[in-house]
């Protein structure tokens, strides 16, 4: 009896009502909240790894631009980049006779995920007539 063809004498019913009056109420409700959780749970996850991605580009040119303006022999310009690092992150400086190595590193967490450190250095080699 598909496509709604019945016996001479019994009225046609069409296949789509039979088949919806079979299916358990409320499965689509569920489906739906479970997906919504999901999505939103993937989107926020998402977020995290965005702002975790742009902390450790924030480390990454903090550092860079500390080590030229310390290789150069401005240190106060030195210490206003300092100040623009991102809050609570640890800035350790190393002199060499050579070179000067700065690195930039900062705890994050989300919840329970975490802590995860984000870090950048740079390194630069002094600029004649200045040295550690």
């Amino acid at each position: 009896m598909s496509g709604g063809v019945a016996p001479p004498g019994v009225a046609a019913t069409p296949p789509d009502i039979r088949s919806l009056a079979a299916q358990p109420r409320g499965m689509v409700t569920s489906e739906l909240a479970v997906a919504l959780l999901a999505v939103a749970m993937i989107a926020a996850f998402g977020c995290w790894t965005v702002g975790l991605v742009a902390a450790q580009n924030r480390c990454a040119d903090v550092a860079h631009q500390m080590a030229r303006q310390i290789a150069r022999g401005d240190d106060a310009q030195s210490d206003r980049i300092r100040a623009e690092a991102p809050s609570g992150s640890v800035v350790d400086v190393h002199r060499t006779p050579e070179q000067v190595t700065v690195r930039v590193s900062r705890q994050l967490s989300w919840g329970r995920l975490g802590p995860v450190e984000v870090r950048g250095s740079a390194v630069a080699a002094w600029e004649p007539g200045v040295g550690p």
